[in-house]
């Protein structure tokens, strides 16, 4: 049942993204916050610096390397990222790299750690719309405050149809969305649990 309906597009729509699909940028903020994860996630805090906020802002971007064996892994997004501010209109010193994190825990435990000292600093945490719950969760459990704003949605559609039912038989697509609500979930119940 879960390969041949799009169950798990749906359940990430209405039960992860649907509150982020109308974010509005706050008008105040001390830095813009990256954790690694999808290279969508730089490219919309660089937009967001260049156009929207004033030029004194810093993008704060927490690099990552998920392998358990830092040995064995690869940050394979780190370069891109660096080649992505060498080709934008933003200057070098105006994005702080944190050391490597394996997971969104560790992501928040290095902005706590960069923040240190630090009070009543505003962030706008940019990831993906799916990752955001569990995002802001972790940020609230490390007395971060901050304020989320979606660098993509996994969701294409907010509504179901019966007559275009057929166009959404795609047995791997659907298990990839399930997949990912799963994962996020788990990702949830380990913070609510956990942390």
């Amino acid at each position: 049942m879960i390969s041949l309906l799009p169950l798990g597009e749906n359940l990430i729509y209405y039960v992860l993204e649907k509150n982020y699909k109308n974010s509005k940028l706050p008008k105040n903020i001390d830095y813009i916050f990256v954790p690694s994860g999808s290279p969508e996630r730089i490219v919309q805090a660089i937009k967001i610096k260049n156009h929207y906020v004033p030029a004194k802002i810093k993008i704060i971007y927490s690099s990552g390397n998920a392998a358990l064996d830092k040995k064995k892994g690869k940050d394979s997004e780190t370069p891109f990222v660096k080649t992505i501010i060498v080709n934008s209109k933003m200057d070098k010193q105006d994005i702080i790299f944190l050391p490597n994190a394996r997971n969104t825990i560790e992501n928040f435990k290095q902005l706590k750690s960069f923040l240190k000292g630090e009070k009543n600093k505003k962030i706008l945490l940019v990831t993906s719309a799916s990752h955001m719950k569990r995002s802001l969760m972790i940020a609230k459990k490390y007395n971060i405050e901050t304020q989320g704003f979606p660098s993509s949605f996994k969701s294409r559609t907010n509504s179901f149809s019966l007559v275009n039912f057929y166009q959404n038989i795609n047995i791997q697509r659907n298990l990839y969305y399930f997949d990912i609500f799963f994962k996020e979930m788990l990702g949830i119940f380990i913070v609510t649990v956990i942390l």
